[in-house]
């Protein structure tokens, strides 16, 4: 298995970026947080930039949306 390793040189390392504000057990709790699963991942030709059609089923609803990648990426697939 790959491990992950931080580069410090990189804009999203730890230390580089603003810490957020506390939000303490009760705050937590309230959150509305879901876990999903892909079912689906298509290209999204209609878009400017590369972009994607999710599928995901959070179990009582199932939700379709577009993600476009943050960094730089091609259409080739191992």
């Amino acid at each position: 298995m790959s491990e992950h390793i931080i580069d410090s040189s990189e804009p999203y390392h730890p230390e580089k970026l603003d810490k957020k504000e506390y939000v303490g057990a009760a705050a937590y709790f309230e959150m509305d947080l879901r876990t999903g699963v892909i079912l689906e991942a298509e290209d999204f030709p209609e878009m400017r930039k590369p972009s994607y059609k999710i599928h995901v089923d959070f179990g009582p609803v199932m939700v379709s949306c577009g993600a476009q990648p943050k960094s730089p990426t091609t259409r080739e697939h191992n």
